[in-house]
């Protein structure tokens, strides 16, 4: 709740390691990171010169592992620094069932499943601070994930984002397809 994490095994059941205690490095991994920004933050839908403009970055939160029966009720991230926007979940490669997720904003749900190709790769989602989410229960396995922070580092005199005019083309392509996908789907979820 804020700041403090309550801990209520109904609502969430997981391992949070201490950041003090995890390096995260690699050969390529900052700009692997950085990749995944601009591309999540893309689908999003801010264009890629945006990220750059606003400064967009991911800032590490918290190192999760979520053994068998792990999960976590819907639920909406608090906002934890300035200029946070959104949240971005990697998924590090582990050997897990189960453990979907659900993203849900305004009426509609996608659900995503998180262990397909979970043990040969990693995988990402990316999703608004306003948007309820929530992760269904392993059923198998532990799944092992490090949580950013998507934030905007260098807002511009207006407001946290840019003015909309550069992004009514974007807009409408996601108008476009969002209609398309709830034609083909009749509005199910999966």
């Amino acid at each position: 709740r804020g700041p403090a994490t309550l801990v209520d095994e109904t609502v969430r059941k997981v391992w949070q390691i201490d950041l003090s205690k995890v390096t995260v490095s690699g050969t390529d991994w900052d700009e692997t990171v950085a990749s995944i920004v601009k591309k999540s933050s893309y689908e999003l839908g801010i264009s890629n010169e945006n990220v750059v403009t606003l400064g967009i970055e991911a800032h590490l939160y918290k190192v999760l592992l979520y053994e068998k029966g792990g999960h976590f009720k819907p639920h909406k991230d608090t906002v934890k620094e300035d200029g946070m926007f959104g949240t971005l979940v990697i998924q590090l490669p582990s050997l897990f069932t189960g453990s979907d997720s659900n993203v849900s904003h305004q009426g509609q749900s996608k659900r995503f499943k998180l262990s397909k190709d979970c043990e040969t790769s990693f995988q990402y989602t990316a999703f608004y601070g306003d948007c309820e989410h929530e992760i269904l229960p392993v059923t198998d396995g532990w799944r092992f994930c490090l949580v950013y922070n998507l934030v905007v580092t260098k807002p511009n005199k207006d407001g946290v984002f840019p003015d909309s005019r550069g992004m009514e083309k974007t807009v409408t392509m996601l108008q476009a397809e969002a209609a398309k996908w709830l034609t083909t789907n009749s509005g199910r979820v999966g």
